[in-house]
C-alpha cells in the first residue's frame, strides 16, 4: 500500500510553488487523483511524500484572450468537451471533440487537461490534438514563470522538461485569423480503451483553395508523439486532391512504429496512412462548411 506522508490542498497557486520549493523532490500534484493511482500501485511513487491537490487553486477556467485559448491546468476532460467557447470554432472545437473521444465517463469527469499533458503518455489522446495546434504550456516556479511549446515539453515516455518546483499553470491554443480546420482520429480495441493509434490533423486553407500549411501528429506509435514531417511538406502548397492526400498519408507511416501487446507495428503501419487520410479530410472539411 502506497501511504503518502501528507496531503496538502493549498487555496491558490502561490501556496502550491512555496511547497513545491520546500518539497521539490518529494512533492507530487495531483488533481484528479487517476495518474497517482496507476503511478503508484505500480511502485512508482515510493520517493513521493506529501501530494498537493490543486482543484482549489483557481486554475479551472477556458477564456479566450488576444492570443488564443487559454485552459487552465484543472479544467476537466468533460468540462473541455462541453466548452462552447471551443465546440464555436472548427480550429479550437478538435479539443472539446478530442476530449469527448477519452472514456469511460467516470474517467472523464475527473481527469483534468494537466493530468493528460503531465502524464507523459504518448498514447493519450489530447496531447496528439494539441500538439497539432502548436499549443504552449505556461510553467510557474517560486523565483518565475516561462513558456514552452507543448512538443518542447512533452520529451519521452514519461519525461517531460519539467524542473524540479515548477507547476503548469494552463495551456494556451494560438489564435489563427486564416481558414483554418483540425480533426482528430483515435483506433483502439474498445470504445472504452486507449489509443492503439490516434492522430490529429490541422489544415490552413488559401482563398484560392490551396493548403497553406498542415501540422499533423500520431500518438500511440512510440515513446513519445511523433511529428508527421514529410506528410505535412507534401500537403503544403496542395490543393487537397484525393491522390495528394493519399501520398501524404502513405509518408506517414515512412517509419517502424512500436509493437504493444494490442497492435503489432506491422498492424499499425497498415492502420495509419488510413488515419491521417480520414483525418486530413474531416479538418479540410471544416474549412469547406
Amino acid at each position: 500500500m502506497y501511504r503518502p506522508e501528507d496531503i496538502l490542498v493549498p487555496k491558490n497557486v502561490d501556496e502550491v510553488l512555496s511547497i513545491l520549493a520546500e518539497h521539490p523532490d518529494t512533492a507530487r500534484v495531483m488533481a484528479g487523483n487517476t495518474m497517482i493511482f496507476e503511478i503508484a500501485s505500480r511502485g512508482l511513487a515510493v520517493d513521493v511524500k506529501t501530494l498537493v491537490d490543486i482543484t482549489q487553486v483557481g486554475l479551472g477556467n477556458v477564456e479566450e484572450q488576444k492570443d488564443g485559448i487559454h485552459i487552465g491546468a484543472t479544467v476537466t476532460l468533460t468540462e473541455l468537451a462541453q466548452s462552447k467557447l471551443l465546440l464555436g470554432n472548427p480550429r479550437h472545437s478538435v479539443v472539446a471533440e478530442t476530449a469527448q473521444e477519452i472514456t469511460p465517463t467516470q474517467i472523464r469527469n475527473v481527469a483534468t487537461v494537466g493530468g493528460e499533458i503531465c502524464a507523459g503518455m504518448p498514447f493519450f489522446d489530447l496531447p496528439t490534438s494539441l500538439l497539432a495546434l502548436n499549443a504552449k504550456v505556461k510553467l510557474r516556479k517560486k523565483n518565475g514563470q516561462r513558456e514552452l511549446l507543448l512538443k518542447d515539453f512533452i520529451l519521452d515516455f514519461l519525461t517531460l522538461a519539467l524542473e524540479p518546483g515548477e507547476l503548469l499553470t494552463e495551456v494556451v491554443v494560438p489564435r489563427v485569423d486564416k481558414a483554418s480546420g483540425a480533426a482528430f482520429m483515435k483506433l483502439g480495441r474498445t470504445a472504452s480503451d486507449l489509443a492503439l493509434v490516434n492522430v490529429a490533423a490541422a489544415v490552413q486553407i488559401d482563398a484560392s483553395g490551396r493548403c497553406e500549411s498542415a501540422n499533423v501528429w500520431l500518438g500511440g506509435v512510440g515513446s513519445t508523439f511523433r511529428e508527421c514531417a514529410e506528410t505535412q511538406k507534401i500537403l503544403a502548397g496542395s490543393k487537397l486532391d484525393q491522390e495528394t492526400v493519399g501520398k501524404a498519408a502513405k509518408a506517414a507511416a515512412d517509419f517502424e512504429p512500436a509493437s504493444s501487446i494490442h497492435g503489432s507495428s506491422e498492424y499499425k503501419k497498415m492502420v495509419i496512412p488510413v488515419l491521417v487520410r480520414d483525418c486530413v479530410q474531416k479538418a479540410e472539411s471544416k474549412v469547406r462548411r
